[in-house]
């Protein structure tokens, strides 16, 4: 017996998921059909559209480094304290009760940040670029790779 390896083409195109319920039955398919279930189908494919999404979301990882940060922030607070605990004691003539409240308050806050000029974030920013473009150029190549492996079949 004769091993062979595989390419890591053929090993890209020669994965799928199951489709749908094995039948004994024939299915006739045209060739746009084949390739149609060939590209929906094939984990080569599906892993590298996977992949071209997680670069993608790495460059906008990158971006948003660049971009001004915000937060908001809002607060309600509900409190009763004592008259002593502020200071306040009793007085000649006024009766200053013991406790005081129940007294609310909110409170909202809002800020913004921005980095003028970051050098390395730039180039942080520009290979998640290059690294989103070979991606999507690496995904195109596997489309066509199952194409050309589903034609030829």
């Amino acid at each position: 017996m004769v091993a062979q390896a595989q390419t890591p083409a053929a090993s890209q195109t020669s994965r799928s998921v199951q489709a749908g319920a094995a039948t004994n039955g024939v299915r006739q398919l045209t060739l746009n059909d084949a390739i149609e279930m060939g590209l929906r189908y094939n984990l080569g494919a599906i892993e590298s559209s996977e992949n071209a999404r997680a670069v993608r979301g790495q460059r906008l990882q990158a971006l948003s480094a660049l971009l001004p940060q915000v937060s908001v922030g809002a607060s309600y607070h509900r409190l009763q304290t004592s008259a002593a605990s502020v200071g306040l004691s009793s007085l000649p003539g006024i009766a200053i009760p013991a406790a005081i409240g129940p007294f609310g308050y909110t409170a909202a806050t809002a800020s913004v940040s921005q980095t003028i000029v970051n050098i390395e974030s730039l180039r942080r920013l520009r290979a998640a670029q290059s690294a989103e473009q070979a991606a999507l150029l690496s995904h195109d190549d596997v489309l066509d790779l199952v194409t050309l492996a589903v034609g030829s079949a």
